[in-house]
């Protein structure tokens, strides 16, 4: 491996650790502030009452017929209190994917560029 092939490795680790890193603090805090915010008494009587209001919709007000949530907590406070690792994985899986594919192009071109560079020379 050249030098610069090996700085370009640790750039692209470093930023990968970087964009990781990122996520998973920024999951962190928006987790902390939906669970703070929708454990209060206040939201939890706000989803009763639409729960309340949905199951006694009977349809006719629209075109789709509206099924009432048979969750006592709202999704999102499940969600991300009951399985904010899983939202985590799902969330870096495909970005993990989108940087090593971006990553290998980034590689391909530095590669076809320092192939060029080096025929011009001759």
């Amino acid at each position: 491996m050249t030098r610069i092939s090996k700085l370009l490795l640790a750039s692209l680790i470093a930023g990968y650790l970087a964009v990781v890193g990122l996520v998973v603090w920024g999951m962190n805090a928006w987790r902390q502030t939906v669970v703070a915010n929708l454990s209060t008494p206040e939201a939890r009587a706000a989803w009763d009452q639409a729960r309340t209001e949905l199951s006694e919709e009977d349809g006719t007000h629209g075109p789709v017929q509206r099924v009432a949530p048979r969750s006592p907590e709202p999704p999102m406070l499940v969600l991300l209190r009951d399985y904010f690792a899983a939202c985590v994985f799902g969330l870096l899986a495909p970005l993990s994917a989108l940087y090593a594919f971006i990553a290998w192009i980034a590689c391909g071109l530095l590669q076809q560029a320092g192939r060029e560079t080096a025929r011009s020379k001759i």
